[in-house]
Protein backbone atom coordinates (compact mmCIF):
# COMPACT_ATOMS: atom_id res chain seq x y z
CA UNK A 1 0.00 0.00 0.00
CA UNK A 2 1.27 3.39 -0.75
CA UNK A 3 1.82 6.43 1.19
CA UNK A 4 -0.83 7.93 -0.25
CA UNK A 5 -3.16 5.46 0.34
CA UNK A 6 -2.77 4.69 3.83
CA UNK A 7 -2.85 8.44 4.42
CA UNK A 8 -5.92 8.21 2.71
CA UNK A 9 -7.51 5.53 4.66
CA UNK A 10 -6.49 6.86 7.95
CA UNK A 11 -8.43 10.31 6.67
CA UNK A 12 -11.38 8.13 6.18
CA UNK A 13 -10.48 5.82 9.23
CA UNK A 14 -10.80 9.34 11.91
CA UNK A 15 -13.38 10.88 9.98
CA UNK A 16 -15.87 7.57 10.41
CA UNK A 17 -14.37 7.27 14.04
CA UNK A 18 -15.88 10.34 14.82
CA UNK A 19 -18.52 10.20 13.33
CA UNK A 20 -19.62 7.33 14.84
CA UNK A 21 -18.32 8.68 18.23
CA UNK A 22 -19.60 12.29 18.76
CA UNK A 23 -23.31 11.51 17.91
CA UNK A 24 -23.04 8.55 20.63
CA UNK A 25 -21.98 10.02 23.15
CA UNK A 26 -24.47 13.36 22.62
CA UNK A 27 -26.99 10.24 22.58
CA UNK A 28 -25.62 8.65 25.80
CA UNK A 29 -25.74 12.16 27.82
CA UNK A 30 -29.16 12.86 26.75
CA UNK A 31 -30.52 9.87 27.81
CA UNK A 32 -29.05 10.07 31.14
CA UNK A 33 -30.11 13.79 31.32
CA UNK A 34 -33.50 13.12 29.88
CA UNK A 35 -34.08 9.38 31.91
CA UNK A 36 -34.20 8.43 35.44
CA UNK A 37 -31.38 5.98 34.94
CA UNK A 38 -30.22 4.40 37.88
CA UNK A 39 -26.35 3.50 39.15
CA UNK A 40 -27.14 -0.18 38.70
CA UNK A 41 -29.01 0.23 35.40
CA UNK A 42 -25.65 2.52 34.16
CA UNK A 43 -22.76 0.03 35.23
CA UNK A 44 -25.19 -3.19 34.48
CA UNK A 45 -25.71 -2.08 30.37
CA UNK A 46 -22.01 -1.01 30.60
CA UNK A 47 -20.91 -4.29 32.06
CA UNK A 48 -23.16 -6.17 29.22
CA UNK A 49 -21.63 -4.19 26.34
CA UNK A 50 -18.25 -4.75 27.60
CA UNK A 51 -18.48 -8.26 27.91
CA UNK A 52 -20.33 -8.83 24.67
CA UNK A 53 -17.41 -7.27 23.17
CA UNK A 54 -15.43 -9.27 24.64
CA UNK A 55 -16.62 -12.43 23.60
CA UNK A 56 -16.95 -11.37 20.25
CA UNK A 57 -13.57 -10.42 19.82
CA UNK A 58 -12.26 -13.45 21.36
CA UNK A 59 -14.90 -15.46 19.21
CA UNK A 60 -13.50 -13.43 15.70
CA UNK A 61 -9.96 -14.53 16.98
CA UNK A 62 -7.30 -13.53 14.00
CA UNK A 63 -10.23 -11.86 11.41
CA UNK A 64 -9.63 -8.78 9.88
CA UNK A 65 -14.04 -8.47 9.29
CA UNK A 66 -15.82 -5.61 10.10
CA UNK A 67 -19.27 -4.42 9.66
CA UNK A 68 -17.41 -1.32 8.40
CA UNK A 69 -15.74 -1.32 6.02
CA UNK A 70 -13.17 1.38 6.57
CA UNK A 71 -12.39 -0.68 10.02
CA UNK A 72 -11.48 -4.08 7.78
CA UNK A 73 -9.39 -2.21 5.62
CA UNK A 74 -7.36 -0.80 8.60
CA UNK A 75 -7.08 -4.03 10.13
CA UNK A 76 -5.98 -5.67 7.39
CA UNK A 77 -3.28 -3.46 6.97
CA UNK A 78 -2.31 -3.28 10.52
CA UNK A 79 -2.22 -7.14 10.57
CA UNK A 80 -0.04 -6.87 7.42
CA UNK A 81 1.82 -4.56 8.99
CA UNK A 82 2.44 -5.12 13.02
CA UNK A 83 2.24 -9.37 12.20
CA UNK A 84 2.77 -11.18 15.71
CA UNK A 85 2.00 -7.70 17.81
CA UNK A 86 -1.51 -7.45 15.96
CA UNK A 87 -2.20 -10.65 17.87
CA UNK A 88 -1.03 -9.86 20.78
CA UNK A 89 -2.97 -6.37 21.20
CA UNK A 90 -5.99 -7.80 19.59
CA UNK A 91 -5.71 -10.69 22.47
CA UNK A 92 -4.86 -7.92 25.22
CA UNK A 93 -7.37 -5.61 23.79
CA UNK A 94 -9.97 -8.53 24.80
CA UNK A 95 -8.54 -9.46 28.33
CA UNK A 96 -8.91 -6.25 29.10
CA UNK A 97 -12.39 -5.43 28.05
CA UNK A 98 -13.38 -9.11 29.80
CA UNK A 99 -11.49 -7.71 33.30
CA UNK A 100 -12.93 -4.09 33.09
CA UNK A 101 -16.14 -5.92 32.18
CA UNK A 102 -16.11 -7.91 35.42
CA UNK A 103 -15.02 -4.12 37.78
CA UNK A 104 -18.00 -2.61 36.04
CA UNK A 105 -20.33 -5.30 37.28
CA UNK A 106 -18.67 -5.09 40.77
CA UNK A 107 -19.61 -1.92 40.79
CA UNK A 108 -23.18 -2.95 39.68
CA UNK A 109 -23.53 -5.15 42.53
CA UNK A 110 -22.02 -2.51 45.11
CA UNK A 111 -24.46 0.47 43.36
CA UNK A 112 -27.30 -1.84 44.29
CA UNK A 113 -28.21 -0.33 48.08
CA UNK A 114 -27.32 3.17 46.99
CA UNK A 115 -29.37 5.29 48.61
CA UNK A 116 -29.75 8.47 46.24
CA UNK A 117 -29.83 5.66 43.12
CA UNK A 118 -30.24 7.67 40.15
CA UNK A 119 -26.93 8.83 37.90
CA UNK A 120 -27.00 12.21 37.46
CA UNK A 121 -24.44 14.10 35.87
CA UNK A 122 -23.88 17.93 35.83
CA UNK A 123 -23.81 19.81 32.00
CA UNK A 124 -20.28 21.76 32.94
CA UNK A 125 -19.43 17.99 33.34
CA UNK A 126 -21.20 16.62 30.27
CA UNK A 127 -19.63 19.46 28.18
CA UNK A 128 -16.33 18.70 29.35
CA UNK A 129 -16.58 15.33 28.88
CA UNK A 130 -18.00 15.53 25.10
CA UNK A 131 -15.00 17.35 24.19
CA UNK A 132 -12.41 15.81 26.14
CA UNK A 133 -13.58 12.15 25.33
CA UNK A 134 -13.46 12.32 21.35
CA UNK A 135 -10.46 14.66 21.99
CA UNK A 136 -8.06 11.90 24.15
CA UNK A 137 -9.61 9.15 21.48
CA UNK A 138 -8.44 11.34 18.21
CA UNK A 139 -5.27 11.57 20.37
CA UNK A 140 -4.14 7.75 20.82
CA UNK A 141 -5.85 6.79 17.46
CA UNK A 142 -2.84 9.50 16.12
CA UNK A 143 -0.24 8.36 17.77
CA UNK A 144 -1.06 4.81 17.59
CA UNK A 145 -1.44 5.49 13.53
CA UNK A 146 1.83 7.10 13.28
CA UNK A 147 3.94 4.45 14.63
CA UNK A 148 2.41 1.78 12.52
CA UNK A 149 2.48 4.14 9.75
CA UNK A 150 5.99 5.15 9.91
CA UNK A 151 7.52 1.24 10.55
CA UNK A 152 9.07 -0.45 8.19
CA UNK A 153 9.58 -4.06 9.46
CA UNK A 154 8.28 -6.16 12.18
CA UNK A 155 11.30 -5.56 14.38
CA UNK A 156 10.58 -2.12 14.58
CA UNK A 157 7.45 -2.72 16.03
CA UNK A 158 8.66 -5.04 18.33
CA UNK A 159 7.07 -5.05 22.20
CA UNK A 160 4.92 -2.92 20.90
CA UNK A 161 1.86 -3.93 22.77
CA UNK A 162 3.47 -4.04 25.89
CA UNK A 163 4.99 -0.61 25.51
CA UNK A 164 1.73 1.06 24.72
CA UNK A 165 0.14 -1.08 27.38
CA UNK A 166 2.28 0.15 29.75
CA UNK A 167 1.71 4.28 28.55
CA UNK A 168 -1.76 3.21 28.44
CA UNK A 169 -1.85 2.59 32.25
CA UNK A 170 0.19 5.38 33.32
CA UNK A 171 -1.83 7.69 31.34
CA UNK A 172 -4.84 6.44 32.66
CA UNK A 173 -3.58 6.84 36.22
CA UNK A 174 -2.59 9.91 35.40
CA UNK A 175 -6.14 10.67 33.85
CA UNK A 176 -7.93 9.39 36.86
CA UNK A 177 -5.82 11.84 38.92
CA UNK A 178 -6.85 15.19 36.70
CA UNK A 179 -10.57 14.00 37.01
CA UNK A 180 -10.74 13.17 40.75
CA UNK A 181 -8.98 16.36 41.36
CA UNK A 182 -11.22 18.47 38.84
CA UNK A 183 -14.17 16.89 40.22
CA UNK A 184 -12.87 17.92 43.96
CA UNK A 185 -11.93 21.86 42.57
CA UNK A 186 -15.68 21.81 41.07
CA UNK A 187 -17.63 20.73 44.15
CA UNK A 188 -15.72 22.93 46.71
CA UNK A 189 -16.23 26.17 44.09
CA UNK A 190 -19.65 24.96 44.04
CA UNK A 191 -20.53 24.64 47.22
Amino acid sequence: MGIAEVKKMRITQFFVTNVFLVPMIIAIFLLIHLIDITFSQFFLTLSVILLVQSVIGFVKGESTKSWVPIFEQVARYEKQKMGGEWKKQKRTDNIGKLLFSGLVFIQFYLSLDATNPYFQLDWYFMIFMAFFTPALINISLFIHARKIDRSYSYSDLKGYTWKSNLIGVFMGVMLGVVIIMSVIIYVVLTV
